[in-house]
């Protein structure tokens, strides 16, 4: 059993250095190691050179956002002054109508008033009714003999015949006469209507004629007074609404010319990203590699722990079984003198020389090992 423990003692041990030099190899393999075939420095330039456009790109972004609101914002106030100055715009033609409707109006009401008052006012009113009259009497005479004569002619009277003169063609002459005398009749009927008036009636409807259309003249003024106000919101709408819309078209110019940097940013980013990927492959899986070699050398360094505390088991137990085999030398050792002095005194022999030391040394332990060696080695 103790040849055992020796050998299974020697066993970890030869087996502990074989890890103990694998690891001092791994470690030397890793000090040198890199992750990648380029050098390190430029790998951390090509991220720091792509980490500042991200950051360009993202500020670019904000910048982005910032303008667009800035433009949304002076679209709005554009529209608000645009929409301000058309609302002022129609104010002012609404009034225009309306003042060009109310003053013709009363030109129409003061030219309808002055007829009345001049008809009104018309000399010898009573003359020209009667003149009117007489005209119509006569109209209606004249219309009475030439019914009369036509009859007669249609009779056959050859008194209204002249010589030559046909019956035909005289009642034709009579009924052309007649059809005059008609429309004569008519045109005088009109004119003694348009006479057939009250003076003093005519008067008052010419003087409400006038106040009505003294009304329209106030409500025009009044009007107008508001169109001049109209007019002043409308010129300050306008000048409102131009730098409204000035502004509104710097800030979209300035949104575009953000837009424009910010697409050559994220072009160029994207550029510099795709030259950048088979570096960042290559590094990913180096160090992929490198941690894997990590794991497998803390593997090593966790089996040399191991092998470490059974290598100090080991040896406890090979010191033990040296021990225990060193108390049954001794009790052998004693037993053999006990056995000789026993033979001793059964042979009688007292004059038996002692034995000879073993080893060529003279007393002391035969089986006591030389100093500095293993008995066992």
């Amino acid at each position: 059993s103790f040849k055992i423990a020796r050998d299974s003692w020697e066993n970890v041990v030869r087996e502990g250095e074989g890890l103990h030099q694998d690891i001092e190899q791994q470690l030397i393999a890793l000090r040198t190691a890199r992750p990648s075939s380029f050098e390190p420095h430029i790998y951390k330039e090509r991220l720091q050179a792509a980490e500042r456009i991200y950051a360009d790109v993202k500020a670019q972004r904000e910048s982005l956002v910032s303008a667009d609101t800035l433009a949304r914002e002076a679209a709005q106030r554009a529209e608000r002054t645009s929409s301000d100055f058309r609302r002022a715009t129609d104010a002012v033609r609404r009034l225009e109508d309306e003042i060009s409707t109310l003053r013709l109006q009363r030109s129409e009401k003061e030219t309808e008033a002055t007829k009345r008052r001049h008809k009104a006012n018309t000399p010898s009113l009573d003359m020209m009714k009667q003149q009117i009259a007489q005209n119509i009497e006569r109209n209606l005479a004249q219309a009475k003999e030439m019914q009369k004569v036509g009859q007669r002619v249609q009779q056959g009277d050859p008194d209204y015949l002249r010589d030559g003169e046909t019956r035909d063609g005289k009642i034709a002459e009579l009924t052309q006469k007649l059809a005059q005398l008609k429309k004569q009749h008519q045109q005088l009927l009109q004119q003694q209507s348009e006479l057939d008036f009250d003076p003093v009636a005519l008067n008052s409807e010419a003087a409400r004629l006038e106040d009505e259309a003294r009304t329209l003249g106030q409500r025009a003024e009044s009007l107008e007074l508001e169109r001049l106000t109209a007019e002043r919101t409308r010129t300050e709408s306008v000048a409102a609404s131009s730098h409204d819309t000035q502004d509104a078209r710097a800030a979209q110019e300035r949104r575009d010319s953000v837009a424009r940097q910010l697409s050559a940013a994220e072009a160029e980013a994207r550029r510099q990203l795709a030259a950048l990927q088979p570096m960042i492959q290559e590094q990913h899986s180096g160090w992929q590699s490198l941690l894997a070699r990590q794991k497998k050398l803390d593997s090593d360094q966790s089996r040399l722990g191991d092998r470490l505390e059974e290598s100090e088991r080991s040896a406890d137990t090979e010191a033990q079984m040296r021990a225990a085999f060193a108390r049954e030398v001794d009790a052998l050792i004693d037993g053999l003198h006990g056995m000789r002095a026993f033979l001793q005194q059964v042979g009688g022999s007292a004059d038996m020389p002692p034995p000879a030391a073993v080893g060529g040394t003279s007393g002391g332990d035969p089986f006591a090992a030389a100093p500095g060696r293993d008995p066992f080695a």
